[in-house]
């Protein structure tokens, strides 16, 4: 997910930030084209989280989604005020500007214009916007202000964003929840996968079951016995439970215990620095092991028995201890990823 908001904003930017700097966007062209950027981002799947969700920022639970609507606005209005401002250089539009719009904002030291200059009370569409907008934030907006489209979005923000709460879990702890699913050191896979079960939008059978697309809301590998929500996947399940007492002692080797707040949101594991990357890269290895293993059996009817998952998360593990290697070099990496434990546990070493 996150390769593809990243590769929609580049193309829509690219392709479209000149002309939103000379015309303001269509509401139908806008509508169009969030429509289509959401459903990029999806896969042309239901949307399972809320748009006003994914415009937030990554540190408050969203996943940083270009807000079509505000940043087109954010940069036709940016043009046409540093037109007003003088900012322009001496191109012609600027005398449009002004003569449109000019009247509306005052000078450096909140001087008006003088009424001696042509202006007009009434304008084309084209600059109804940035009256409008510079009446809304009068007192805020003046010639000698930061004009970029930085900041005119930043005005065009109703309140300042809120963090996205998660149930049973203070504020604090969401911040570090947060702030754990969109980790450097992880991968993008690893983070979509951390963000989900966060924001509890993966599609187990008991939310298809609330759809109407599955027959049962029970775990197909306990025999219907337990509900399949997001806990019972990565950690009520007896098969999860197995995957997890394979990696325990590796866990053990760093004094940790492994709980369902640790395995869900990462909390509780009061390591720091190098020490928290590995263990939180291992986890989400084996979380997302653990949810393709899922999706094999209720897509696809295949079962993977435990050998193939601790097989599946050892080379997800192999890939972040290949970065290391090439990066620190084979005698730290081995300190670092407590190489004699894997060695003696899974039977593989730096040279895999």
């Amino acid at each position: 997910m996150l390769g593809k908001i990243m590769i929609a904003k580049m193309e829509i930017l690219s392709a479209l930030s000149y002309l939103a700097m000379i015309l303001p966007a269509p509401s139908s062209f806008i509508t169009m084209a969030r429509r289509e950027m959401f459903r990029f981002i999806w896969g042309g799947k239901t949307e399972r989280v809320k748009r006003t969700i994914m415009y937030k920022p990554k540190a408050l639970g969203g996943r940083d989604v270009l807000d079509i609507t505000k940043k087109f606005k954010a940069m036709f209005l940016s043009n046409i005020l540093k037109g007003i401002a003088d900012q322009g250089g001496e191109a012609l539009w600027t005398l449009f500007a002004k003569f449109w719009v000019g009247r509306y904002m005052p000078g450096k030291n909140w001087e008006r214009r003088p009424l001696t200059l042509p202006s007009s009370d009434t304008r084309p569409y084209l600059y109804q916007e940035a009256k409008d907008f510079l009446v809304k934030h009068k007192g805020t907006i003046c010639a000698g202000s930061e004009l970029s489209s930085g900041a005119i979005h930043e005005l065009l923000e109703d309140a300042p964003p809120r963090i996205e709460t998660i149930r049973a879990l203070t504020e604090n702890q969401c911040v570090r929840v947060w702030k754990c699913t969109s980790f450097p050191f992880l991968f993008n896979k690893h983070k979509d996968v951390a963000w989900k079960v966060a924001q509890n939008c993966l599609p187990t059978r008991t939310v298809l079951y609330r759809w109407g697309l599955c027959a049962s809301a029970k775990c197909i590998r306990e025999s219907f016995c337990n509900e399949e929500t997001i806990d019972h996947v990565f950690w009520d399940c007896t098969f999860a439970k197995l995957v997890w007492n394979v990696f325990r002692p590796w866990f053990g080797n760093y004094n940790m215990v492994l709980c369902r707040e640790t395995v869900l949101f990462g909390l509780h594991m009061r390591k720091k620095g190098q020490e928290f990357c590995r263990l939180w890269a291992v986890i989400n290895c084996v979380k997302c092991t653990l949810w393709v293993v899922r999706n094999k059996l209720f897509l696809k009817k295949e079962k993977i028995t435990l050998g193939g998952a601790k097989s599946m998360a050892l080379n997800s593990i192999k890939d972040y201890v290949t970065r290391d290697l090439l990066k620190y070099g084979k005698e730290k990496t081995k300190v670092m990823w407590k190489m004699d434990c894997m060695e003696h546990l899974f039977g593989w070493d730096l040279c895999f």
